[in-house]
């Protein structure tokens, strides 16, 4: 017997460091159900911010329980899925546990102003825009992974083992 058509869905989650969101479109890109969670951010130092990627995680999971839920569907009725996430933040997780090792570090974190600096004064920035065609920015990724295993223990090694 053949299964019924059933109508298909589009999940859309916005994960950022300060909320995650998720909301229910049909076919006709209309917003069925909308889910809003606000996350903490910790500045652990003047300039620094810094997020919980568990907690991250469980509001995402909250808000699109919550949506899906409040859009009277179930899963086999999600068709699509979409995930947009803050450009530039970064963490660092175990490859095996797939556990967080790091905070997530948002783009607007300037705990890589000095890292970033010391850079521009070995005229890597140059290096940096011929080989990706972008500008050095603390904004960036890069700088982030760097001092993220530069000041935490341990973490470069692991790294060296693809851990």
């Amino acid at each position: 017997m053949k299964k019924p058509n059933i109508e298909k869905f589009h999940l859309a989650i916005h994960a950022g460091t300060m909320s995650v969101a998720a909301m229910i479109l049909n076919a006709q890109g209309e917003v069925l159900g909308k889910s809003f969670a606000e996350i903490s951010q910790r500045n652990p130092e003047t300039g620094w911010a810094e997020a919980d990627a568990d907690e991250i995680w469980r509001a995402a999971l909250h808000t699109t329980h919550e949506v899906i839920t409040k859009a009277g569907l179930y899963a086999e009725q999600i068709a699509a899925l979409s995930i947009a996430s803050e450009r530039g933040a970064v963490l660092l997780w175990d490859r095996v546990s797939k556990e967080p090792l790091t905070p997530v570090i948002p783009r607007y974190c300037a705990r890589t102003h000095k890292l970033t600096e010391g850079w521009k004064r070995k005229k890597w920035d140059k290096l940096i825009l011929k080989k990706t065609g972008l500008p050095l920015a603390d904004a960036y990724g890069a700088p982030k992974i760097v001092w993220l295993l530069e000041n935490n223990p341990g973490l470069m090694a692991r790294a060296k083992k693809h851990e």
